[in-house]
């Protein structure tokens, strides 16, 4: 494991060398966590940045057509998505990891409660 180096009055545990080639000093279940998280990420970017200008161009006329309209869904998109990631920092530090996992699922389905005979832009 580690060897203490002792540096004047100060004790520090220096790593021991890894063999070449084990990715992450040998925790391969720690390379398939980074890996995965890495992979969650970058699609949850795409699909937002793909979807923030199909909403954006879906409401374009709903309310006018105008500039302003384009920058001000696109400036709710990135707030949103900023509020997120607030409110999934606070919950890790709040909760803690398995419940604040839980916190995120768990509202998961309500959007599918919906009846679907209802018109979504009608009042």
């Amino acid at each position: 494991m580690s060897t203490p180096v002792h540096v004047g009055p100060v004790s520090i545990d220096a790593p021991q060398p890894q063999p070449a080639g084990t990715p992450l000093g040998g925790r391969p279940r720690l390379l398939a966590a980074a890996v995965l998280f890495s992979c969650t990420s970058l699609t949850g970017a795409g699909l937002l940045f793909l979807v923030q200008p199909m909403v954006a161009k879906l409401v374009l006329p709903l309310f006018g057509g105008s500039p302003s309209v384009w920058n001000t869904s696109n400036l709710f998109f990135q707030i949103s998505l900023l509020a997120g990631y607030v409110l999934t920092h606070l919950s890790i530090r709040r909760f803690g990891v398995r419940r604040q996992s839980l916190l995120q699922v768990g509202p998961g389905p309500a959007p599918a409660a919906r009846p679907a005979d209802r018109d979504p832009w009608s009042a």
